[in-house]
């Protein structure tokens, strides 16, 4: 189960019982004229999805009836964590049920104890987060009129009134986490953009929020991925890459280079909170989509040079260096160039190279250019409708990847390896090098330690047993594993016991997917027949792309001598 899928989950077996208070601002506020006694513990039962109750904020330490005489200052850089009484921990703090019930079954015991084989000591990719924080936070939706989509220019905005809520906060694009609790429950502020134009911003209070909630662990993850930003890592899709270690290849033709990234997560696992770690690799080409459209004319035979542009590109992945985001290309359009017009969200009209060189500081020198057709991805809650294209240029665009030439090549697929095909120890010892560069790097340990966050340098250790190798029976023939716990070479050309032959099939693709879904059928043909299994050419539909095209296609050619059906999206 996918991470975020987990913590969902786990979300759904908190405590149903919560304690039934007033949020910042009421009368039981720090601050206020008047205090009340705390209310009882309500037993009555919540839906499972409702949202906790807003409730009001503890009273920091020591702020007793200079709080009630005062009244509370907004928080400043210096406001440090609220940290709960250790009563009130107890009862709040968050343990994922399924792990605490199982983990007393005696047949779970024996499952994870094992009996056979040597026991010996693993190490694994985690990084146990000590000490355990024990702080209360507070939870704010941000509302912004008129709406802004984009995430970043939210941050711009928000960051205007940092003096009001201090440095220690997270902000995830709707919502913000602070370490003190505001003046006032609702508050609305004035942002103004570079161009001259107001945007109010609405801050309200949502609920409390304890170290251990599943909501708390999403934050951590979000103020960990800040430590990318400070350590010069360059954020490339979902994952951060750094080019100081890049490494640099040339193969037929094309230079290419891997860039050294992570993949981080914070989450429960069993009593504790851990970071989990990997190490990730992203394969440039030094190649622009211009270059590659340029070099494919020149290598293309007679005929429709176009269309074998156009096929050899659709699929491709690009990267724009300008944002560092990658884009999936749909189509060419060859009737568009960059000095071609569009109009802007405010109704003027701009070319395409004014609008690189103003909005990204990017020069387009070549102005016969075909334009790149992306079709972008579905906004949140938007899946199944219209998407809206993106027009991107090539030679602003990088490719990803390897071509058809490189892939074919051993030498060149195995130098590649490599690099980025990691052995235990050398993935041990470049985790290493990473937590050692988080721990000692003051910027960052400044950040993490506004939330009493600390990781642990040493690898999570558990126990494990190396079992014999096993002896694997396909058809009439027995093999034996190897050492590493691998026989898929072993079995690749032995005959099933009972082959059953695949007349009848289809293979679906969008237009974007016709490469990958002529390479699938090819492959598929190609490993069947030493297995015994005879295969007949699948029947290629085209669809359109959407989830309903593919819904009608099947129906449409469901038939009941149809043995299979494979999707490319």
């Amino acid at each position: 189960m996918p991470g975020r899928a987990r913590t969902r989950a786990r979300g759904r077996a908190r405590r149903r019982e919560s304690y039934q208070q007033e949020a910042p601002g009421g009368p039981g506020a720090p601050g206020s004229a008047t205090t009340q006694e705390p209310t009882q513990l309500q037993q009555t039962p919540r839906p499972l999805r409702e949202e906790v109750p807003v409730v009001r904020p503890l009273q920091p330490r020591g702020a007793g009836g200079a709080a009630e005489s005062q009244g509370v200052k907004e928080p400043g850089p210096e406001a440090g964590l609220h940290t709960a009484p250790l009563q009130e921990r107890i009862g709040g703090v968050f343990q994922d049920l399924v792990v605490n019930t199982r983990r007393y079954m005696m047949h779970v015991k024996d499952s994870k104890t094992g009996s056979e084989g040597a026991v010996v000591q693993l190490l694994t990719n985690h990084f146990r987060v000590i000490p355990r924080p024990q702080w209360v936070a507070y939870k704010y939706n941000i509302d912004y009129r008129p709406d802004i989509e984009d995430g970043n220019l939210r941050t711009i905005l928000l960051d205007q009134h940092r003096r009001k809520f201090g440095e220690c906060h997270i902000f995830d694009g709707n919502s913000l986490l602070l370490s003190r609790p505001l003046k006032e429950r609702r508050v609305e502020w004035l942002s103004m953009t570079k161009d001259k134009k107001f945007v109010k911003i609405t801050v309200e209070f949502s609920k409390e929020i304890r170290p251990t909630s599943p909501d708390c662990l999403r934050y951590y993850n979000i103020l960990f991925r800040r430590t990318f930003k400070l350590l010069d890592f360059e954020q490339v899709g979902r994952n951060y890459y750094t080019k100081k270690k890049a490494i640099q290849l040339y193969r037929h033709g094309t230079s290419l280079e891997i860039w050294l990234g992570y993949v981080t997560s914070i989450l429960q696992y069993e009593n504790g909170i851990t970071l989990c770690a990997d190490v990730s690799h992203k394969l440039l080409r030094i190649e622009t989509a211009y270059d590659f459209i340029k070099r494919t004319s020149a290598e293309a035979q007679a005929g429709n040079i176009r269309e074998e542009i156009t096929s050899k590109l659709i699929g491709s992945i690009v990267l724009t260096k300008y944002n560092n985001k990658t884009y999936r290309v749909d189509d060419i359009d060859w009737k568009q160039n960059p000095e071609d017009t569009f109009n802007r969200s405010d109704g003027r009209k701009i070319t395409y190279i004014d609008y690189y060189r103003q909005q990204h500081k990017e020069i387009v020198t070549v102005k016969k250019q075909p334009l790149l057709v992306s079709q972008g991805r579905w906004k949140k809650g938007l899946t199944g409708t219209q998407r809206e294209p993106i027009l991107l240029i090539p030679q602003l665009c990088s490719m990803t990847g390897l071509t058809d030439e490189i892939r074919k090549d051993y030498s060149t697929m195995k130098e590649l390896a490599k690099h980025t095909r990691l052995s235990p120890r050398r993935r041990h010892h470049t985790l290493k090098e990473f937590i050692n560069t988080v721990q000692d790097n003051k910027k960052v340990q400044d950040l993490l330690q506004l939330w009493d966050l600390k990781f642990d340098t040493n690898f999570l250790s558990v126990s494990g047993r190396v079992l014999r190798n096993a002896n694997i029976v396909q058809g009439r023939r027995m093999v034996k594993a190897n050492s590493q716990g691998d026989w898929s070479r072993e079995i690749r050309e032995l005959p099933l016991l009972n082959a059953m032959p695949l007349h009848s099939w289809l293979i679906l693709h969008s237009r974007s997917s016709h490469r990958e879904a002529m390479s699938l059928k090819s492959h598929l043909q190609s490993v069947t027949a030493p297995m015994g299994i005879t295969m007949k050419p699948a029947e290629m539909i085209e669809v359109d792309g959407d989830a309903n095209s593919y819904i009608d296609t099947l129906r449409k050619y469901a038939r009941p001598t149809l043995q299979m059906d494979d999707l490319e999206g």
